[in-house]
């Protein structure tokens, strides 16, 4: 059975709020976006971008944001108001929050692609189908 699910639900601390953010996995069409951005951790697991990058992959991550978060909740501002979905994500998201989408957004990367050893399971389902110009077969059917 597929481990699939239309949204996902993370939880995040910060500053003091328990923040819960529901999303929709990423499409196909906002991956691609996203695969310039996609560089080999260093041997201390971190990535690291130069600042131009950095800041055209938040460019480029707060419009995806703004398409895939459904919900933010438990976010309150400095007056115990609630911080809207807006101000933390989109094109008129603040930077105070940059951190903050920044690690949703890696979630919403992580969580849409399939983890290797789920690469691997696909890969041994695969060997036994054929695709030609017209038709993809199964050979273990035929």
């Amino acid at each position: 059975m597929s481990k699939f699910t239309k949204s996902i639900t993370r939880t995040y601390q910060f500053e003091g709020d328990t923040v819960v953010v529901v999303m929709d996995r990423l499409k196909r069409k906002h991956a691609l976006k996203l695969i310039p951005y996609m560089s080999e951790p260093d041997e201390d697991g971190k990535v690291i971008m130069k600042l131009d990058e950095s800041m055209d992959f938040m460019d480029v991550a707060s419009d995806i944001l703004a398409k895939h978060v459904t919900s933010i909740t438990g976010l309150l501002d400095g007056n115990g108001e609630i911080v809207p979905i807006n101000a933390v994500i989109g094109e008129d998201g603040t930077s105070y929050f940059i951190e903050l989408s920044t690690e949703i957004m890696a979630d919403l990367m992580e969580a849409s692609f399939m983890k290797q050893k789920d690469e691997k399971k696909s890969e041994k389902l695969l060997k036994g189908i054929s695709v030609d110009s017209n038709t993809i077969e199964n050979q273990a059917l035929t």
